[in-house]
């Protein structure tokens, strides 16, 4: 791939590739930010350099992803590596899923700088059992959804703050869902003022 045509990227999906070449590319995308939608799975996201023997951290390419608007993260294992630095760069970031890291028992506090998010996506955290409550600060949050996992008891009374959401769908939460049933859910009253809400099996 000739750096040029790197450097034009607008869209980039990303699995299974060493890290320090995706390092490399991210670097290269972040000179002249175009980069709009960026999916990265089964990525060493810290990795070794021979030449120098310094660890290295993809999120060194990510900080100056400004103009990203969307971002798939799935099968990560070092997300919560990433310097918070990482999610105060992504300014643009309007869609962000995260999936397929079993071993993941909270959500990356940086996300919480996300302040253009709007819509959020948590899948297959089999661990995972608590969102931030700092998730308020995600003032432009539409939509909500959280599927497979099984570990998350309960949404955040912060929750109730977030009254530009206008989707949460609850997908094979057991337990969650139980919370959230309404009349007597636990959790009802903060999701009431949600206009739609999907609790499935």
């Amino acid at each position: 791939m000739r750096l040029q045509a790197v450097l034009q990227l607008e869209s980039l999906f990303v699995w299974g590739i060493h890290g320090e070449l995706l390092t490399s590319i991210l670097a290269s995308s972040s000179s002249t930010p175009t980069l709009k939608s960026l999916m990265l799975g089964s990525i060493e996201l810290i990795s070794l350099s021979c030449r120098n023997l310094q660890l290295r951290n993809i999120s060194d390419g990510m900080k100056c992803l400004s103009a990203l608007e969307t971002l798939i993260i799935r099968n990560c294992e070092d997300l919560d590596a990433w310097d918070i630095s990482v999610w105060e760069g992504l300014k643009s970031l309007q869609m962000l899923k995260i999936a397929d890291m079993p071993n993941l028992q909270v959500l990356p506090q940086g996300i919480t700088c996300l302040t253009t998010l709007q819509s959020l996506s948590i899948f297959n955290l089999i661990n995972l059992t608590a969102l931030p409550e700092s998730i308020s600060g995600l003032s432009q949050l539409c939509s909500l959804s959280i599927m497979d996992c099984p570990k998350l008891t309960a949404v955040p009374h912060s929750l109730r703050g977030l009254t530009s959401l206008q989707t949460l769908w609850i997908h094979r939460c057991l337990d969650l869902k139980k919370r959230c049933q309404q009349p007597d859910g636990p959790d009802w009253p903060l999701i009431r003022h949600i206009p739609t809400l999907k609790l499935t099996n």
